[in-house]
């Protein structure tokens, strides 16, 4: 037995007195109510707390089984046990009862000790339901407040990622947006002076404004990965040929640290990758390379190996650098961590670049190796899934044409509020025609009304007003402007904002 007889509340419904003085007698040490018709039994009921109720079925009025019928309709009494005592022996009349949502029913004349038995085992039986309707409840409430704090949590994540990324995205364009004129000037400074002094001054403030440039973008790009905001885009292209174009322009800078690079192996492998990560990944292990890599050569392969039977296509980006101790090799991954750290590093750099190179290539369902011991170099091995059978159009990507003046003169509008772009996209333009510039949307849309453009430039971001992307729309709505190239030349690069400019209207995008 689970409960305490005293604690124990029961009411004896009889309107015989000498039934109701057995059982007060044999149930002395439990609290006993009596009632002596079915009214009084279901007032009782609904003002007291009872455990169990002993229920006569003859009873003058209204009989036992009303009495049940009634309770088991009231929501306040419908739990609590009822026990039939009566004289009524036909099985019809036990059917009834249990239909009526009796417990038990037990035939007079009755046996005291059987009574109490099936007393003290309904009474158990209630303890226990109640103990697991308290525990439902306590459950169902610790459920629901957590179910509320999660809501609130969630609402607070959901909030916090928007603020992250318009965090993101205004970084990218408030850094991005003068680095242009820092790079863009610098090369221009270079290119008109007659000095060598000057040429110097330039190149150095270049150098400086590159290197800023490519913390900027590890730091965005590592932001990005953070936040969940990157995912892999894929497309077909031919491994060996779109690598070797990238590898293209880290030449030149081996060359000024009198390092050679060997492309000799790479073979032509048909693929599927995201072209910006890929590129990322190996500028990144390139750049590595070049900057360790004190005298000798940096070599680049691309072919197919079998790895737990299954195809990989490799890249394998040796040098002959300073190399990596074996128990660096871990670290150089995380997150802004390098092989050498402290005050006395050798080089430069925030250690983000192979954190991001890590990242990017598991996005892409690839990993990566290292071979490295100090004084021997290091090979980078990038391994990507082997697709077979792609078949495509192979798109020139990532060559550097020769610019060429044309011969006729173009009318073109340039739509931006930042001077120092506009001036230095008119430096870049001025041999294509008549350049003509307006600061603000309205000014746009009214220009292109008055005059035939021959192309638009145009930043998405453009200040107070309408933003670029609507002035893009409703110049696309300007008779004769249906296939006018309209160019959206923009801070905004994070992940996605390529594809969302280009929905939105623009024919091309220049990060």
């Amino acid at each position: 037995m689970n409960y305490e007889p005293k604690d124990m509340t029961i009411l004896v419904v009889d309107d015989t007195p000498e039934n109701i003085s057995i059982l007060g007698d044999f149930l002395i040490d439990y609290n006993i109510k009596v009632a002596t018709s079915g009214q009084k039994a279901l007032k009782l009921a609904e003002s007291s707390n009872l455990d169990l109720i002993l229920l006569d079925i003859m009873m003058p009025e209204m009989d036992g089984y009303e009495v049940c019928r009634k309770l088991k309709h009231n929501p306040n009494t419908k739990d609590i046990p009822v026990i039939f005592l009566s004289a009524l022996t036909e099985v019809k009349d036990k059917v009834t009862g249990f239909h009526l949502g009796a417990v038990d029913y037990i035939t007079k004349p009755f046996q005291i000790e059987e009574v109490k038995s099936r007393i003290e085992t309904h009474l158990s039986l209630s303890t226990y339901r109640k103990r697991l309707e308290n525990i439902n409840e306590e459950l169902e409430r610790m459920v629901n407040e957590r179910t509320q704090q999660l809501f609130v949590e969630k609402n607070k994540a959901e909030e916090a990622s928007k603020l992250k990324s318009h965090f993101l995205a205004l970084m990218s364009h408030e850094l991005r947006t003068p680095m242009v004129g820092i790079l863009g000037f610098s090369e221009v400074i270079y290119e008109a002076s007659n000095t060598d002094l000057i040429k110097d001054y330039a190149e150095n403030l270049n150098k400086s404004a590159t290197r800023l440039n490519e913390t900027l973008s590890s730091i965005l790009n590592f932001s990005a990965l953070q936040a969940g905001k990157q995912t892999a885009d894929l497309h077909p292209v031919n491994l060996g040929d779109y690598v070797a174009k990238i590898i293209q322009k880290h030449v030149k800078y081996a060359k000024i640290k009198g390092l050679t690079v060997n492309t000799s192996s790479i073979e032509k492998i048909n693929t599927l990758t995201d072209y910006t990560m890929l590129g990322m990944i190996v500028n990144n292990v390139m750049n590595n390379a070049i900057k360790y890599t004190i005298e000798g050569s940096i070599t680049v392969d691309i072919y197919s190996e079998l790895r737990q039977n299954n195809l990989f296509d490799c890249i394998s980006i040796k040098d002959t650098g300073i190399g990596i101790d074996k128990s660096q090799h871990q670290k150089i991954f995380e997150d802004f961590r390098q092989a050498d750290e402290g005050f006395n590093r050798s080089f430069e750099g925030v250690g983000l670049g192979l954190s991001i190179v890590k990242q990017y290539v598991e996005l892409l369902n690839g990993f990566i190796e290292l071979e490295s011991e100090p004084g021997k170099g290091s090979n980078f091995k990038l391994f990507f899934p082997h697709i077979s059978n792609i078949s495509f159009e192979e798109e020139e990507l990532g060559t550097e044409k020769q610019l060429k003046i044309p011969e006729k003169k173009y009318k073109i509008l340039i739509v931006e509020d930042n001077q120092l772009t506009i001036e230095l996209e008119k430096l870049y333009l001025k041999e294509f025609g008549e350049i003509i510039d307006v600061d603000g949307g309205y000014a746009a849309i009214e220009q292109a009304k008055k005059i035939r453009f021959d192309a638009v430039i145009i930043d998405v971001s453009i200040g107070q007003g309408i933003s670029g992307l609507d002035v893009i729309k409703e110049i696309k709505k300007i008779n004769g402007y249906e296939n006018t190239p309209i160019i959206a030349f923009t801070a905004y690069a994070m992940d996605g904002d390529k594809e969302f400019i280009l929905n939105g209207g623009a024919t091309h995008y220049l990060p």
